[in-house]
């Protein structure tokens, strides 16, 4: 009986083309979902930092029947304690070991030792979602000259305009200013950046509408670092001129009319603490009369979350 020689049958190169097309569409397909996946966990370990604030916040104001000072600007030196909210906060953040290095003697400054800590990207401030979340950069201010950590988290001082009235807010003084020669019940938001922090009483629109704490992208903005001082106002819309920072956010860096607001690295909006402790995600759309009422606590404009 003869045999036949079998002669074993490999891929065309055509085969193999199209083998290797297939896989790439796949591939194409799959990386957006792995990606939107990613961003979908970043956004959750963001929003439970925000918890964290906020819960942190209401603890310590049932400590000291007041929410966290910032009082870093803009009175006396002999008057202030350089210490941001973000500082005050931490043993209600589980930071007391931090805590306990700062010093609150007030004119004190910002001190070498304390330094060592404040340029320390601090986890619990830090949004996942920003690739330049704690990035060290120059202060504002008094912190004009050191190095510090931003921040991806702001006290709110509300519908305030920034600088003069070359920007858009609902108006009074710019940034919602304090001093002791200011009335503080012109503070519209929930804190100023000068030593006026609200109680719980104070919030007379509601505790469950009125931002308290949002997002903002501190490594864009000299004004936004965890341990000196971080706020915004809500004098432009929610991630204004973001596209313009990605591409030149060194020069944008000083510029206070333009990089003091809330932004975020997440698509359409950002997520903000209100006056109850809870969290919601704002969108950038939303209407800018709404969103400046939301921030002002006490303007009479009791509105409602969209």
């Amino acid at each position: 009986m003869s045999g036949r020689l079998r002669v074993a049958r490999g891929f065309t190169l055509v085969e193999l083309l199209v083998v290797i097309a297939i896989i790439g569409v796949l591939v194409a397909l799959l990386l957006p979902a792995v990606q939107a996946a990613r961003e979908a966990a970043r956004r959750t370990s963001c929003n439970n930092n925000l918890k964290q604030i906020g819960i942190g916040m209401h603890n310590y104001h049932d400590t000291f029947n007041r929410f966290p000072l910032q009082q870093t600007c803009c009175q006396g030196v002999g008057e202030r304690i350089f210490q941001s909210w973000g500082v005050r906060l931490l043993p209600f953040v589980e930071q007391q070991n931090t805590f306990d290095k700062m010093s609150f003697g007030f004119g004190q400054g910002l001190s070498a030792a304390e330094l060592v800590y404040k340029q320390q990207p601090m986890k619990v401030y830090t949004c996942p979602s920003d690739p330049v979340g704690g990035k060290l950069g120059k202060g504002a201010d008094d912190g004009s000259s050191v190095d510090l950590a931003a921040t991806n988290y702001g006290l709110s001082a509300g519908g305030h305009p920034n600088s003069a009235s070359t920007t858009p807010g609902v108006g009074g003084a710019a940034y919602g200013q304090y001093s002791a020669t200011n009335d503080a019940s012109q503070v519209r938001g929930m804190f100023s950046r000068t030593g006026y922090s609200a109680r719980m009483a104070d919030v007379t629109d509601g505790t469950s509408n009125t931002i308290m704490v949002g997002e903002v992208i501190g490594g864009w903005c000299q004004w936004q670092d965890w341990g000196y001082q971080s706020w915004a106002t809500m004098a432009h819309p929610i991630n204004a001129f973001n596209r313009e920072f990605q591409t030149n956010a060194a020069g944008l860096y000083g510029d206070h009319n333009k990089c003091i607001l809330f932004r975020s690295r997440h698509p359409a909006g950002a997520q903000f603490v209100l006056a109850d402790a809870s969290v919601q995600f704002l969108s950038d759309t939303i209407d800018g009369n709404l969103y400046r009422n939301l921030g002002d606590k006490a303007d009479g404009n009791v509105v409602s979350l969209p």
